[in-house]
């Protein structure tokens, strides 16, 4: 160590654990921690401890990564994980609870095996609960001093409100070296909650704004298409679009609705469609990957992410997807919820809606379509923000320097 930092030849490993990750290549699961992962290898060595399941690899190489899955049940039954989350996996099936012990209880075991095993200089922790919480409980057992840094997406944070699973993100937070969220209003979530300010990191994930998530000229907006793309889950209010969409369509019988994205509300959203007798204008495309998702933003007339916030207090921590449709320049209409501001200015780079609110999103909607232009303008606002803000070359910065300053600081002790 050289004044108090590493070298230029130390090599520094982080290990991530998550529940959320690519199964294999091509997949439609959310990507934002294999991405924050393979920008930090070209400083780090990374490895991953993922849930496995099945026709996925207990162990692979993806780009700079090294990956483990861990199983924790007979593999077919490894229902757990991905998907929608562990959260809506439950929701769907409560029998799904008895599993949680066994995830807990194998991540844990595997975790101690690679820090008996191997050094490591800190622990990515995506999500408070249970891989924060697994973390913090395997230093204590393994009597190391390995700096946890936890990051939260929303839903670990806002719900799991129970009096005990309460106390344990309480313990969680308390005890790990520093606690990144994606958006403001989730840091001001913590200091409610009585976390130390220079604890707390505002750190965003990113989107590839620069390569992937671009305007294309040569593409053609359906002038009458309009776009939801996200999981399927309660917190989306994905039901709250239908109804709304119904309305739009007394006015325009041209419009379709089209909804990219796999859940478990899925087929209860294609049953409310056909009970509200609008399933011949609306299309259920399911899952796409990342890779194609930039043609879908490009060729909506507007996308719509209505947003609510479930009775169990789970809402979005900050949305990618916004950032998604705003980079390929398409306008934006979003629910009025606090994360979401990070994002979307009100007639600045994107159009807010009371949550919950048919009247005012089916209003938006249709005001949006009937102004072309302000739809483009607002678009390219839009993507003007996010550059500055949410582009992968500058959150994986951030996360460099977030990591780098914990490391320094344990070594510096240690020294």
């Amino acid at each position: 160590m050289v004044n108090g930092q590493f070298s230029e030849r130390r090599e520094t490993n982080i290990l991530v654990l998550t529940s959320t990750f690519p199964r294999w290549q091509d997949d439609t699961e959310p990507g934002f921690v294999y991405q924050l992962c393979q920008r930090l290898s070209d400083s780090h060595n990374i490895k991953v401890l993922a849930p496995h399941c099945m026709g996925a690899k207990r162990k692979e190489l993806m780009g700079n990564v090294e990956i483990i899955r861990f199983r924790y049940f007979l593999e077919k039954y490894q229902t757990l994980a991905y998907a929608g989350g562990i959260l809506a996996k439950i929701k769907e099936d409560r029998l799904r609870m008895l599993l949680v012990p066994l995830f807990i209880l194998s991540q844990l075991i595997h975790l101690l095996v690679l820090l008996r095993k191997e050094r490591f200089d800190a622990i990515h922790a995506h999500w408070l609960i249970p891989q924060g919480f697994v973390a913090i409980l395997a230093m204590l057992l393994a009597r190391k001093s390995i700096p946890v840094i936890c990051i939260s997406h929303g839903g670990d944070l806002y719900a799991l409100q129970g009096s005990i699973i309460r106390l344990c993100k309480l313990w969680v937070l308390s005890r790990c070296a520093a606690v990144c969220v994606v958006s403001h209003s989730m840091a001001d979530y913590l200091r409610q909650l009585g976390i130390p300010e220079d604890k707390i990191h505002v750190a965003p994930m990113g989107v590839d704004l620069t390569t992937v998530f671009v305007p294309d000229e040569n593409a053609i907006r359906n002038k009458n298409t309009i776009m939801f793309i996200g999981r399927l889950v309660e917190k989306k209010g994905v039901k709250y679009l239908l109804q709304a969409f119904r309305e739009n369509l007394k006015n325009n019988r041209s419009l379709k609705l089209v909804i990219i994205g796999d859940g478990p509300e899925k087929t209860p959203l294609m049953e409310l469609a056909k009970l509200l007798e609008i399933d011949d204008h609306t299309t259920f495309v399911g899952a796409v990957s990342s890779e194609n998702l930039p043609y879908h933003y490009r060729t909506a007339s507007i996308m719509v992410f209505p947003f609510i916030k479930t009775e169990a207090g789970d809402q979005e921590g900050l949305g990618l997807v916004l950032i998604e449709a705003l980079g390929c320049h398409c306008a934006v209409i979003a629910s009025d919820m606090p994360a979401v501001k990070d994002v979307i200015i009100d007639g600045g780079t994107g159009f807010l809606a009371k949550p919950g609110n048919v009247s005012e999103l089916t209003a938006k909607i249709e005001y949006l379509l009937s102004h072309p232009d302000l739809a483009e303008r607002i678009g390219c606002k839009g993507r003007e923000f996010v550059m500055t803000r949410f582009d992968w070359n500058i959150v994986s910065e951030r996360y460099k320097t977030i990591t780098n300053k914990i490391i320094n600081q344990v070594t510096s002790y240690n020294c």
